[in-house]
């Protein structure tokens, strides 16, 4: 690929020339030569190729790209004989030159009291003249008038056929547009009767969703479930990240985000808002909670724990200590659960064994070891609630 020296661009294709003098590659649009030109050149002509600024440097030998007037015979045109500058001049006679004499003597004589001949003539010739322009700009006035009365006439005959179009098509227009109006209220009593039905349909639909919402509030009422605030929705929680003495933030927010980015491939350096550790300073490894900035983020890394399995650390979503307890709560009757034999399965924070919904108070499916875990469990928790010293909080389970 080499650069055109005209238009100062990459030359993609094969079709071009170089200059044999400069070196210089054009391509076919600077160098002025057509596609099917080029494709008849053969490679001779191609390579003597010259370019204009090569041509024009050239000097030039002859004179035979100048056009030259044609020679002539200067003795056919001019006579250059001594001679030929001599001017002859005629005598005057004698007779003529006593006539003027005479003449001027009776003029002399009679004197200038008499008008001549020539300036009668010349008086009759100023009259005629006078009398001729006032008859022509009589005429011209006359043409005058008639020519502004036919345009006048042409004029109004135009403007009154021009009115009658305008009558005419403001006629059919509104022709036109009352047959819209019609077409267009029979389009609305149409749109208005599915209107009524669709009313008549909401208010099916609103007497359902009534009943639906009676019946899910009746389902709520008998198994209260705590909603997650909207701070502990954006926060995470990760175990087995390595502690290090006085160790800065951003350095912390450095390994969090390349853990991240080494695992998921995601970039969360923009998105980490806090950081904190649970628990008091321990030789292991306390839990890191991780506060985001977006829901959607903390939720897709939630999704994606399993990714985290055989790398010495495991993510989960941050649960109060209520939530955790609750949580604990109904992970002992699932365990009791599938000891007995049966199916049990913790999802959105409520337990369904053999596809049964399982409210906390409803204890007598489960037999009396449920119940005698769940009492020993609650009573535990009540022990370490109420205990002064701090205590390591336990770690969440899905």
């Amino acid at each position: 690929m080499a650069l055109c020296a005209g238009c100062e661009q990459m030359i993609l294709n094969n079709n071009n020339l170089r200059c044999t003098n400069c070196d210089k590659n054009y391509d076919l649009e600077c160098a002025n030569i057509p596609k099917i030109k080029y494709d008849q050149m053969n490679s001779q002509q191609k390579s003597h190729w010259e370019c204009q600024e090569c041509r024009c440097k050239k000097p030039k030998n002859n004179n035979t790209n100048t056009p030259a007037r044609p020679q002539h015979d200067v003795s056919t045109t001019f006579n250059i004989s001594p001679e030929a500058n001599v001017t002859l001049r005629r005598k005057p006679s004698k007779q003529s030159h006593d006539d003027t004499i005479q003449s001027e003597e009776e003029i002399s004589i009679i004197g200038d009291t008499i008008p001549s001949a020539n300036n009668i003539e010349s008086e009759r010739n100023g009259l005629s003249l006078q009398t001729l322009s006032e008859m022509i700009s009589l005429k011209l006035k006359e043409n005058n008038i008639s020519i502004v009365s036919e345009i006048k006439t042409i004029i109004q005959g135009e403007i009154n056929k021009a009115v009658l179009n305008l009558r005419e098509e403001f006629k059919t227009e509104t022709n036109n547009l009352a047959k819209q109006n019609e077409q267009r209220k029979k389009e609305i009593e149409n749109i208005s009767v599915q209107i009524e039905q669709l009313k008549s349909k909401t208010e099916t639909l609103k007497n359902e969703l009534k009943a639906l919402t009676n019946a899910k509030n009746a389902i709520t009422t008998q198994q209260p479930t705590q909603q997650p605030s909207e701070s502990n929705v954006k926060r995470i929680v990760l175990y087995g990240l390595t502690e290090i003495y006085r160790e800065t933030e951003e350095d912390l927010h450095d390994r969090i985000r390349t853990i991240f980015w080494d695992i998921l491939g995601v970039d969360v350096y923009d998105y980490i808002e806090e950081t904190y550790r649970i628990g008091r300073y321990h030789k292991r490894n306390r839990p890191l909670v991780i506060e985001l900035m977006s829901k959607k983020m903390a939720k897709y890394i939630v999704q994606n724990y399993q990714w985290f399995h055989n790398t010495g650390l495991y993510i989960s979503e941050y649960l109060d200590e209520e939530a955790r307890s609750e949580r604990k709560i109904l992970r002992d009757k699932m365990l009791v659960a599938r000891n007995m034999g049966q199916n049990a399965v913790i999802r959105n924070n409520r337990l369904y064994i053999e596809g049964q919904l399982i409210n906390l108070g409803n204890e007598t499916t489960l037999g009396s070891t449920a119940n005698r875990k769940s009492e020993l469990h609650n009573n535990n928790t009540f022990q370490e609630v109420n205990d002064d010293r701090t205590f390591r909080k336990q770690r969440p389970t899905f």
